[in-house]
């Protein structure tokens, strides 16, 4: 185990956000943690990173386990180049690389001299250990799956907003980390780098946490999950059909032992009022000795899934929207050119491509935010437009959440305004704070929410599922399924695209429409997602179970290798460990031949320690998966 919690509790103010929170983090695992919005999983994280210290409970990190934490906003050196800021990643390789070449010169001028020389030899092991010799290749590789590539000489300064967030994930994924902890690492990112991003994710040599609301993300890495909900959790071995399903029989189970109780308890209270006074007065007294005695239990929490409607205020015409040679140069940079295309009312488009490919610049044209380089943009008939992104909220600072909703819908109703707050994480007395005490996610879930029941008939949505929950994102796939108008979204969220819409626009290199969500999946596979297993889940070819028992056969042998080879190498180094005994009985009065080869001894045992070590987590892991195969 990297990381074990036990009894972990939390609270700011009288709010009391982790109650006694107890689970841990396997080795190599990959591990979701899963929740509403406010429910406690950046605080969770903080505490795990060492960021922020539990109010009563313990965390019990392994020895050697070194942790990486990225929050959702990252500060960066902005005086550095894009490269020089991956370096960092490499902890004192700078440092060393400065004092190496300061030990070369002298070197060469012939001014060194054995104790020198001695420590040219170490600096330049510690150097190839430290990743040296392989830093720019992976940095590199790193970059460009990121979407970064070619940008190394660039100042840190000059980047975007999303540039910089991706930067910061790049210098974690570079570290060599036991832990790895992950808050929203897709936004800002395309298709292609999220894609890119789970491949790594599920290749990574050690343990993953993740918080994410992209399911694909989730259904593709994740091999555990821990789900919070009203300041405990729940721990569920196994992929995203596993959690799923467990789930909902787990709540079940809860309701089910929960109405057992309170019709056990109403039964004794009847014979208690009835007998209390008569000839059974003694069996009712111990009656009521037992109740008393009885553990409370809770009612099981509240998983309501809020629904709401967008209707229209009116109908459209047939065409909705005509695109005529349209062509974007913002800032002399061409994104696209000569863009033609007709939506009709009651399709969903989604724009799709990399990023800076001009997907938000063809939304903001279409909505009169921008100039054209040239063509045109016409709107049919009877269209009422609505443009919702992330830079720009439509927010009275005077108004509360609940006003703010009110005021948005076309009918509103106290039930309607309710459950569609509560839909996008308003609740309680959330829906009449001030706006300006709101946080800059949940702005922009109002900003969305307002834009959405705002009563338009031709929505166009700039990645609405960012700062959404998984249930908020159900709620929203939901009623945009029964919207009766028209949608023009761009997201990174495969499965929230392949359920929503229904046309694909490639806006890279000659854009090029897909039709129908077996196209969109074929695209995907394309550009290196699963696409063949996600086409086989939609076809229910593969089931779930299958697939869960693969992976596991599949990381039985692969942890059965990684054993074979620390067992050779153990042996291997045991032997070098014993020529360099006889070597240091040979020394005889050669003091500095005898240091050097004692340093290596040293390093030697240090090495054969840290492999006994790993041999013992894998034999545990090894021996976890067996007795997991044989339960399935």
């Amino acid at each position: 185990m990297v990381v074990t919690l036990s009894g972990v509790r939390k609270s700011y103010g009288a709010q009391e956000v982790l109650k006694g929170v107890s689970f841990h983090v396997p080795a190599r695992s990959k591990t979701a943690l899963v929740g509403r919005n406010g429910s406690g999983k950046t605080t969770l994280l903080k505490i795990i990173a060492g960021l922020e210290e539990p109010d009563a409970g313990e965390v019990k990190r392994t020895g050697r386990t070194s942790l990486a934490f990225r929050p959702q906003e990252n500060a960066l050196d902005e005086s550095l180049t894009v490269m020089e800021e991956m370096k960092r990643a490499w902890p004192g390789l700078p440092e060393t690389e400065e004092e190496l070449r300061r030990l070369d010169a002298l070197v060469e001028r012939g001014e060194a001299g054995e104790a020198l020389k001695r420590r040219h030899a170490e600096l330049w092991h510690a150097y190839e250990t430290a990743g040296g010799l392989r830093w720019r290749n992976e940095a590199e590789r790193i970059l460009e799956g990121l979407g970064l590539g070619g940008r190394g000489g660039a100042l840190v300064g000059t980047l975007s907003g999303g540039e910089k967030t991706k930067l910061s994930l790049a210098k974690l994924l570079a570290g060599d980390y036991d832990l790895l902890i992950l808050d929203e690492p897709s936004n800002h990112l395309d298709l292609d780098t999220t894609i890119w991003l789970e491949g790594f994710l599920r290749e990574y040599r050690g343990a993953v946490l993740l918080v994410t609301h992209d399911r694909a993300l989730l259904r593709n890495v994740a091999e555990r999950f821990v789900e919070i909900h009203d300041g405990t959790v729940e721990v569920y071995n196994g992929g995203f059909s596993f959690f799923a399903r467990e789930r909902e029989l787990r709540a079940e189970r809860k309701r089910r032992a929960w109405e057992r109780r309170e019709a056990l308890i109403r039964k004794e209270e009847e014979f208690i009022r009835r007998n209390i006074e008569g000839q059974k007065t003694k069996q009712a007294q111990a009656r009521r000795k037992m109740l008393e005695k009885l553990e409370p239990l809770l009612p099981p929490p509240s998983r309501r899934s809020y629904r709401f409607r967008l209707t229209p205020r009116r109908k459209s015409g047939d065409v909705v929207l005509r695109v005529t040679g349209l062509s974007a140069a913002p800032g002399g940079k061409e994104l696209f050119r000569d863009l033609s295309f007709e939506l009709y009312r009651g399709e969903r488009l989604a724009v799709i491509g990399p990023n800076g490919c001009g997907k938000t610049t063809l939304l903001r044209t279409i909505a009169g935010r921008a100039e054209p380089a040239a063509g045109e943009v016409r709107l049919g008939s009877n269209t009422d437009l609505l443009f919702f992104d992330q830079e720009h909220h439509d927010l009275d600072e005077s108004q509360t959440p609940w006003e703010a909703a009110y005021s948005a819908m076309p009918s509103p109703t106290e039930q309607s305004v309710r459950d569609t707050l509560g839909a996008f994480g308003f609740g309680g007395e959330a829906v009449e704070k001030e706006l300006a005490a709101l946080s800059g996610g949940e702005r922009t879930r109002l900003s969305l929410m307002r834009a959405v029941v705002g009563g338009a008939n031709l929505l166009l949505l700039d990645e609405p599922t960012n700062h959404l929950d998984i249930e908020a994102i159900e709620a929203l796939k939901e009623a945009l399924a029964d919207y009766e108008g028209t949608l023009l979204l761009v997201s990174h969220d495969r499965d929230f695209l392949e359920a929503v819409c229904d046309r694909f626009l490639v806006l890279e290199g000659k854009p090029r429409f897909l039709h129908g969500t077996a196209a969109f999946r074929e695209y995907l596979e394309s550009r290196g997602g699963r696409g063949a297993e996600r086409a086989a889940e939609g076809k229910k070819a593969a089931p779930d179970d299958y697939r869960e028992k693969k992976r596991a056969r599949n990381m039985l042998k692969s942890l059965a290798r990684e054993l074979e080879r620390l067992e050779e190498e153990a042996f291997a180094l045991e032997e070098k460990k014993a020529e360099l005994e006889r070597a240091m009985l040979e020394c005889g009065e050669d003091y500095a031949r005898a240091a050097e080869l004692g340093a290596e001894h040293e390093r030697t045992a240090a090495a054969i320690e840290e492999a006994l070590a790993r041999m013992v987590e894998l034999e545990e892991e090894i021996r976890a998966l067996r007795e997991r195969e044989r339960g399935a």
